[in-house]
Formats: C-alpha cells, sequence, structure tokens
C-alpha cells in the first residue's frame, strides 16, 4: 500500500509539473517614462521618419513580451530610416505596458530603435505623436536631410518560424516525463501481479 501510494503522488506531482509548464506566461510590466527633448529623442533614436501605417501584422515575442509588426510608408525621414517602406515593431499592450499601438492607415511621427533582437522597435516612452500632433516636434526637427549616412539595418524576416520552439521543446520535455511516469507506474503494477 506503501509503494501504491508514493506511486500516485509521484504521478500527481509530475502532472502538475506538467501543466504549469503548459500554461502561457503572463507577464506584467510597468511603463514610466523619463520624457526629454526633440534633440534627445532624435539623438537615442536609430531612426526617425513621419509615415503612414500601411499594415498592422502579427505579433511575435519580443525581449520582453509580444511585439505587434507595423509596415510604414515613409514620407519624410530625419535618420535611418533610407527606404520607402520601414517595419518597426511596437509592444502589444496598453501604455502601461509600454505599447503603443499605431491605427492603419494614420500617420505618425516615429522615433524608434534597435532592440537587442535586432529588429527595430518603438514604444510609449519613444515620443511617437500623430502626425496632427507632432507640428511642435517637426518644428524642431526641422527640414529631414537629403541624403542619409546612417543606415539601420532592418530585419525583415519571418519570425513565426522562430517562435514556435521554444513552446514546442517544452512539450517534448513535458511529454517525455509524462511517459515516463507512466511507464514506471506500469512496471510497479506489473511487479504485484
Amino acid at each position: 500500500m506503501k509503494k501504491h501510494l508514493i506511486m500516485y503522488t509521484l504521478v500527481t506531482a509530475l502532472i502538475v509539473i506538467q501543466m504549469l509548464l503548459i500554461l502561457p506566461e503572463n507577464k506584467a510590466f510597468a511603463c514610466s517614462c523619463a520624457g526629454g527633448s526633440v534633440a534627445e529623442r532624435l539623438s537615442g533614436s536609430n531612426a526617425v521618419f513621419s509615415g503612414k501605417v500601411i499594415d498592422v501584422g502579427k505579433s511575435v515575442k519580443g525581449d520582453i513580451g509580444r511585439l505587434r509588426e507595423y509596415t510604414f510608408q515613409v514620407h519624410k525621414s530625419w535618420k535611418g530610416a533610407t527606404v520607402d517602406t520601414i517595419t518597426i515593431y511596437s509592444y502589444d499592450g496598453s501604455e502601461a505596458s509600454c505599447g503603443f499601438a499605431f491605427d492603419m492607415n494614420g500617420t505618425y511621427l516615429v522615433y524608434a530603435y534597435m532592440g537587442q533582437n535586432g529588429w527595430l522597435q518603438t514604444n510609449f516612452c519613444n515620443g511617437n505623436l500623430k502626425d496632427a500632433e507632432a507640428q511642435a516636434d517637426y518644428a524642431s526637427l526641422g527640414t529631414p536631410p537629403h541624403v542619409i549616412d546612417e543606415a539601420v539595418n532592418i530585419r525583415h524576416a519571418e519570425m513565426a518560424k522562430s517562435e514556435w520552439l521554444p513552446s514546442a521543446v517544452w512539450y517534448i520535455m513535458g511529454g517525455i516525463v509524462l511517459l515516463g511516469a507512466v511507464l514506471l507506474l506500469i512496471a510497479v503494477k506489473r511487479k504485484r501481479v
């Protein structure tokens, strides 16, 4: 009877651990912005441009949360945006989590930086503005330069392919542990007979 209780406890513990590994991550992030002048935001950005949102893409896993893909038709560029269209990523979520949601067909002044993953990213604290609200920033930025000598390495690779890998590894490992527990339980039951 004692072996049966130990096996039951072990299998239950393994199932609970497996369930914890399968459950999605629920992370909370708080956003606090320090602000800064237009010159400071320009200096601290890898790309500064105005443009129209022409595509709102998929949500992908980023450095510290989910990122939404946005593609812009670039109208003016003060720094880094050397192509007609540019894809950037912004945190999914509200302003409380530093998310900045761009509206489809909306026109914005965008301040973006290069994330640790090599993607051009932005967030609520970067100072992005709707075009109608950006007149003071446009005046401070001045006329966009004709020749941009700093190009940003913009990555347009398909990120969804790499996104499945971490989840798949956890599912496979959990399945192996669960299979091992079942086989162990069967072996113990056979010894009794």
